[in-house]
């Protein structure tokens, strides 16, 4: 089994010809159950509900232009319209339109996070779902969304938390085997306590859909698995030569343990974090948006199984 992932920061420009990170992996020890090749893109896309500003519809029709190199798609930040009925969603729902526009382009099948209910959204003062998306050429079988608990009132409006899809990828020789897809986002907070909070949560929801999906399986540690997203954890130390941050470390200690032992791919072929949000960033020149960071970031990772084999190199497909 082989992967050809890809990765985006919520502040690039990489759907407009940017330097990309791809990765080609292997899954080495069960060759013999047959072959395949997932191309994933992992990317937060920054698509505030309407009324936000932000050229969303600009970016979108950009972002099209590159969506036939992948099969997998995992989004973060494409909020939908919530507090609107759905008839009226139809319409003007950015969330909606750019599923819709993945869906004339292949990807049939898709799953996105549980929109909140109106006695949640008035309660809690809830704008909108928790932005996550997983769009796929090949079928889903089984799909779940999570929020992360929360108690603070005035972040709940920009809710958070993760989304899974079990897809069913076609192999060479006929047949399909499943992989889980888990897209994550976490929220921006300052303290490590509630960061860690959140990661515990994240690896209890991966644990309890696995061991949902393949409690009759003795080796559901070894089943194929991906992690990514927007974990809002820089990933640079600017203090220590661009090494790994502490909470970097761990957060890959607290999610070892799934899938028989995690690496963050991009990193572990790379030997460093490639940064996905420069101290100096332009998006495409259209939208007319310009960010400046007092520090390079990488808050945005990819996680596989240590067992799958990868290769990195540089690409500039997109």
């Amino acid at each position: 089994m082989s992967f050809h992932a890809l990765q985006g920061g919520d502040k690039t420009d990489s759907t407009l010809g940017a330097y990309a990170n791809s990765v080609y992996l292997k899954d080495t020890p069960n060759m013999e159950a047959g072959s395949t090749q997932v191309r994933a893109l992992s990317y937060n896309f920054n698509i505030l509900p309407r009324g936000c500003g932000g050229f969303q519809n600009e970016r979108i029709d950009n972002f099209l232009k590159c969506v036939n190199e992948y099969d997998v798609l995992l989004f973060q930040e494409v909020y939908a319209a919530s507090v609107l009925p759905y008839f009226v969603q139809k319409h003007i729902c950015f969330q909606k339109r750019l599923v819709d526009e993945l869906k004339e382009r292949g990807f049939t099948h898709y799953v996105i996070s549980k929109q909140p209910s109106y006695p949640t959204i008035f309660r809690h003062n809830v704008h909108s779902d928790n932005g996550l998306i997983i769009a796929s050429r090949f079928p889903i079988e089984q799909c779940g969304s999570y929020t992360f608990s929360c108690n603070k009132r005035g972040s709940q409006s920009v809710r958070r938390g993760c989304l899974f899809a079990e897809v069913m990828v076609p192999l060479r020789e006929g047949g399909s085997v499943p992989i889980l897809f888990f897209n994550v986002h976490l929220r921006q907070d300052e303290s490590a306590v509630a960061t860690f909070s959140q990661v515990m949560e994240t690896r209890r929801f991966i644990d309890s859909v696995i061991s949902n999906l393949y409690a009759e399986n003795n080796e559901a540690s070894k089943i194929p698995l991906v992690v990514a997203g927007d974990f809002n954890i820089n990933g640079i130390d600017p203090h220590n030569g661009g090494k790994p941050t502490k909470i970097f470390m761990e957060l890959m200690q607290e999610l070892q343990p799934l899938g028989g032992g995690l690496s963050e791919v991009i990193l572990d072929t790379h030997g460093y974090h490639p940064s996905t949000r420069p101290s100096k960033l332009f998006f495409p020149s259209q939208t007319k948006l310009n960010r400046d960071s007092l520090t390079p970031q990488r808050q945005d990772f990819f996680l596989l199984p240590l067992r799958w084999m990868f290769v990195w190199h540089a690409s500039r497909n997109l």
